[in-house]
């Protein structure tokens, strides 16, 4: 009944995983891939989560869609 979004994103440097983790959420909801589970019953939550590493550093982001 729940799904999950997750786009993951490489950084070339440290100074843009923030940004990187922002693009990879925002690219979610531009392409519409979550757009099957938003127009169905059948899932109640949708969450969609940005990632972005950097070598051994993550980055985070997320947002609930429905």
């Amino acid at each position: 009944r729940t799904a999950v979004i997750i786009e993951i994103k490489k950084a070339d440097y440290l100074a843009d995983i923030d940004e990187i983790k922002a693009l990879a959420l925002k690219q979610i909801e531009e392409k519409g891939y979550a757009e099957t589970y938003l127009n169905t019953d059948f899932v109640s939550d949708v969450f969609a989560y940005g990632i972005c590493f950097y070598k051994n550093d993550c980055k985070v982001t997320g947002k609930k869609l429905k």
